[in-house]
């Protein structure tokens, strides 16, 4: 009975948002499970481009599944990012660029989800906090969709992640001058728990000039290791748009190569075998 009068409720609101001119438009659909069964109180936030929470009215726009995972809102015409935010057993989701400027229906499947936690500390044993997480698919390289996944003033975390392998980096503070640790092909299927100290840096800084001694903007660092070959982890390397980049790295040998963006016609510069114990320009 109640799905049937969320349907007519519904059904009344399109109708009657079609025949007002210039009316708001209505978000509306169910949210299920691989199975195709409605999840119940998924917290479902709107973004815009810059990220910042919408305002319907007077209070932020948020709606919440019903018993049969349906929902609906009115909307102001626009382009969205969407935050479907489930209860525990299931992993959120993140949509971003929907462009709602008719009457929409969008139906969203959430991916069964486990508990993933620990705690960061630094070679002296002390809990970072602000430590940012990033979650990767493993085979894919997709970046899950993880909200409030910084440590804590004690170090600790806990996000749900969807099941699989993934790889997972803990991204530094500049300002601590501890380097970022990436974990790679880690099979998370049940409730984990990883404690983890992340390593001493030294800060590379510089700027990045094109021949006529303009700074060029998005140029991308990739360091690896010369012993290894390996990449390591440097989030936050792109240039700014005076050419300047900040990163930290664990001291040690490496190769650092600068990729302009295609849209500059400048090509690659490869700075090989450095040896990087202290703070670098």
């Amino acid at each position: 009975m109640k799905k049937k009068i969320f349907v007519v409720l519904l059904s009344f609101i399109l109708c009657l948002s079609t025949l007002v001119s210039g009316a708001p438009v209505i978000l509306s659909g169910k949210v299920s499970d691989i199975n195709g069964n409605g999840i119940f109180n998924v917290d479902l936030d709107f973004l815009d481009p810059n990220g910042n929470e919408v305002m319907c009215g007077i209070t932020v726009c948020d709606v919440n599944t019903d018993a049969f995972g349906n929902y609906f809102i009115i909307l102001e015409q626009g382009v969205y990012s969407l935050a479907f935010k489930p209860p525990a057993g299931f992993a959120p989701k993140r949509i971003d660029n929907v462009s709602i400027l008719t009457n929409t229906v969008l139906n969203v499947t959430l991916l069964a989800g486990v508990v993933f936690s620990g705690n960061v500390k630094d070679s002296l044993n002390n809990p970072v906090s602000g430590v940012d997480l990033n979650v990767n698919n493993s085979l894919t390289g997709e970046l899950f969709f993880t909200p409030k996944d910084n440590t804590d003033s004690l170090g600790n975390y806990s996000i749900l992640i969807p099941k699989g392998i993934s790889n997972i980096t803990y991204r530094r503070l500049k300002v601590t001058k501890l380097a970022a640790l990436e974990i790679k092909n880690v099979n998370i299927t049940k409730d984990t728990v990883i404690n983890v100290t992340v390593p001493n840096g030294v800060v590379v800084s510089g700027q990045v000039f094109d021949p006529m001694g303009m700074p060029v903007e998005l140029v991308d660092l990739d360091v690896t290791k010369v012993a290894s070959g390996e990449k390591i982890p440097t989030p936050g390397d792109n240039t700014d748009n005076n050419g300047i980049y900040s990163i930290v790295i664990p001291p040690g040998n490496y190769d650092i190569v600068y990729n302009p963006p295609l849209s500059s016609h400048l090509s690659a510069l490869k700075l090989a075998n450095l040896t990087i114990n202290l703070d670098t320009v």
